[in-house]
């Protein structure tokens, strides 16, 4: 996940004056040249120049102007460092002492907007802009506020005014093409982080959005080795290994995931979703009480992360306490009332309790935060299913499988349906399809078997029962509970 535009150092703009009046007493040699000139980051520590600016502001006898200077840099190195309040301060002091100041003005909105007080920021950029129209930071973090509130259109106007001003601003060919990637348009947005990378090759963040780009049109390869890139350019960003964990996530190299994102963790550890990242790791290797450990870890940080409450009731769910399980879908529930997760896992609970009418509640509540959950369909197709709805069940099947066709689990429950609908020769199409995909699948083993039965094929029927018998000793139990049983004798 590539930085906030105007993020970096590069976004600030120090104020250079060289004077050359004396030293005072509480100056030190060299203060001036630290606090006036543009300084690199990595060219001196960062507190070494705040010091060096606190001795100038506190030395009698400047003037407003070289005040104005030095509150300035010393905000800019403030916010570089993460201290946005501190910077602001700062900024306002320069703009007391210089209510001109274009790029006080600029700098203190980007600390605004780093601190999400949109309103606040939006003003200052624009009133720097009206002071000094051709002022490239103040559209970039102009155009940084409109991504942030999600009005691309705009951001990427005044993205475009900083390469009409400039063609060859990194900073504003990165942003446009976040704000692209963020609108959708994922082929202008490739075009904008190649010419970023053109300009500065050694650009994290270009390759960490270039590598969500190719993500997003599936060029997983190449989505990978610029995450690869994002991290050798700068081992320290977090970001990179979430991206780069949430893929091999996705293609099922769970130690790898499980390796980013604990590097992750070590680098930020006092950010919650990283442990909430972490914990789906764990659960998808089952291993649910070390999940549970990860989002007590999130939960201990942020108290009120209903997520972190609808995950740990999946990791309960699966260690087997449902009524942990339900208390925490509850409670996310109770957090955020439009918590998927909250919902979906209730109404698992729910159904595997024998509420089925609950459960179908709860999945309904799902559907209608979004529309496209091919899962909240499957589950509420079953559900319906078990209460012998088979009209609706089969309906929810079909729009699930609509949406993603090759999904054994949903073709198990269409088969369900077909099976309880009488339709055998149905139920074996799909339990075939279920069972091509996922071979192991109980549940669609036993069902096939009672369907062959249905047709007088005992002999098959008595493979497939067997088969499911040995993966599930327990699965003539469970399936009796579905109202699916056996033949007397296979």
């Amino acid at each position: 996940m590539p930085l906030a535009p105007g993020r970096s150092l590069a976004g600030l703009l120090f104020i250079s004056a060289f004077l050359s009046q004396a030293a005072h007493a509480q100056e030190r040699p060299g203060d001036d040249d630290l606090c006036y000139k543009s300084v690199s980051a990595t060219a001196v520590r960062i507190e070494d120049v705040i010091a060096a600016c606190s001795r100038v502001i506190a030395t009698p006898g400047k003037g407003e102007g070289a005040l104005a200077t030095a509150h300035n840099n010393r905000g800019a190195i403030y916010l570089h460092a993460g201290q946005p309040a501190k910077a602001i301060e700062d900024f306002s002091a320069a703009i007391a002492l210089d209510p001109g100041s274009a790029m006080a003005l600029g700098n203190r909105g980007e600390a605004y907007r780093l601190q999400h007080d949109y309103d606040k920021a939006m003003a200052d950029e624009e009133a720097a802009i009206l002071l000094e129209p051709k002022l490239q930071m103040g559209y970039l973090n102009r155009g940084a506020i409109h991504a942030a509130l999600g009005q691309y259109k705009l951001a990427i106007a005044d993205f475009d005014k900083v390469i009409e001003l400039d063609p060859y601003s990194a900073p504003a060919y990165l942003n446009r093409g976040e704000a692209r990637r963020l609108s959708g348009d994922l082929s202008q947005a490739l075009e904008d982080q190649n010419k970023t990378i053109e300009l500065d090759p050694k650009l994290p963040d270009a390759y960490l959005s270039r590598g969500l780009i190719y993500q997003g049109m599936n060029r997983i390869d190449d989505a990978l080795a610029d995450f690869d890139s994002a991290i050798r350019l700068n081992p320290d960003s977090f970001g990179a290994y979430i991206d780069r964990a949430n893929i091999y996530r996705r293609q099922g190299d769970y130690a790898r995931a499980l390796a980013d994102q604990t590097t992750a963790i070590k680098l930020a550890p006092d950010f919650p979703l990283l442990y909430l990242n972490r914990g789906q790791v764990l659960r998808d290797m089952g291993r649910p009480e070390d999940a549970i450990r990860d989002y007590d870890a999130a939960l201990r940080l942020d108290p009120k992360l209903a997520a972190a409450y609808a995950d740990r009731a999946a990791a309960y769910g699966a260690a087997g306490d449902l009524d942990k399980a339900l208390a925490d879908a509850e409670a996310a529930i109770a957090l955020d009332p439009a918590s998927l997760g909250g919902y979906g896992m209730r109404g698992n609970i729910r159904n595997m309790r024998g509420d089925y009418a609950g459960a179908v509640e709860d999945y309904s509540r799902v559907i209608s935060l979004n529309p496209r959950d091919a899962t909240a369909y499957n589950n509420r197709c079953f559900s319906l299913a078990l209460l012998g709805d088979l009209d609706r069940a089969l309906g929810d099947c079909d729009k699930s499988l609509a949406m993603q066709p090759e999904d054994a689990m949903t073709l198990d429950s269409r088969g369900y349906v077909h099976l309880r609908a009488g339709q055998p020769q149905l139920a074996i199409a799909d339990y075939d399809a279920a069972l091509k995909l996922e071979p192991r699948i109980d549940t669609s083993l036993f069902g096939r078997g009672v369907a062959h039965a249905a047709l007088g094929d005992k002999v098959q029927a008595a493979a497939d029962l067997a088969a499911a018998r040995a993966i599930n000793p327990a699965i003539d139990r469970e399936m009796a509970r579905a109202h699916v049983t056996a033949p007397q004798g296979l």
